[in-house]
């Protein structure tokens, strides 16, 4: 049997690769973005009040030093100095007993203002369609490679089982009639 999907894995690796290399080139472009440190280093550099904004967006917090190169006005999650894995309302919370620590008020004083740093809300990144879509579309060429795969069976088989060579006419024919009418007396057929 001849296999007509031989060179699939090569463009397969091909693919995978195009995707590695083009992921690697997209990141090394972006020069502005900054190294990601640990939530307790972040927490320790706004207390200690070299931090003067922070943008959060779902569970990353983006911050922007006092002494930083990057503009206060380009700062974004595009261009950041430091970023670290920490949900929004686990972040406020910390951020706000610090502040509380260090004024020496009581924690339902203490509001965003008053945590010594801008403190920016992010929307959420919106997911692409073709995201969304991927689900449907691997299910789409799930179904037609199982369809093909069948319907390959199923012709290999038919090629495989001899075709039908007596054909059976009951119009036309004496001995025919007159076999059917003795069939039916009888109840059973001969052919």
């Amino acid at each position: 049997m001849k296999k007509s999907y031989k060179g699939f894995p090569i463009y397969a690796l091909i693919i995978i690769g195009v995707l590695i290399a083009a992921q690697l080139f997209s990141s090394s472009f972006s020069s502005q973005r900054g190294q990601r440190i640990e939530a307790a280093k972040l927490f320790e550099y706004i207390d200690s009040g070299v931090i003067d904004a922070v943008a959060l967006e779902d569970d990353v917090a983006y911050a922007h030093m006092k002494a930083s190169n990057i503009p206060l006005s380009a700062f974004s999650n595009a261009a950041y100095d430091f970023s670290a894995v920490i949900s929004r309302d686990t972040f406020v919370e910390t951020c706000r007993q610090l502040a509380a620590r260090k004024a020496g008020k009581p924690l339902e004083d203490i509001t965003e203002i008053d945590l010594g740093f801008d403190l920016i809300y992010l929307p959420q990144p919106a997911t692409p369609w073709l995201l969304d879509m991927l689900p449907y579309i691997i299910m789409t060429v799930g179904l037609m490679a199982f369809w093909l795969m069948m319907m390959h069976t199923a012709f290999a088989v038919s090629s495989v089982l001899p075709p039908p060579t007596a054909t059976i006419s009951w119009t036309g024919s004496a001995a025919a009639s007159r076999r059917w009418a003795r069939t039916s007396t009888t109840g059973m057929r001969s052919i």
